[in-house]
């Protein structure tokens, strides 16, 4: 759990840093929707190790 709220921390501060850049350009939206890409894949990718966590202590 440590490392899935590490990770969050990381994923916030550079996802914060890439908004805080000049907004409106071409390349800042590119950015941001690469990010957001990112994010979404990390997040399944976090939820799917939790649910076979659970699966794996149901199974004992």
């Amino acid at each position: 759990m440590a490392t899935f709220v590490l990770n969050l921390s990381i994923i916030r501060f550079v996802y914060a840093r890439a908004i805080g850049r000049r907004l409106g350009s071409v390349d800042s939206t590119n950015r941001v929707r690469k990010l957001r890409l990112e994010l979404t894949i990390l997040y399944a990718i976090l939820k799917g190790r939790s649910m076979e966590t659970r699966a794996e202590r149901r199974l004992g």
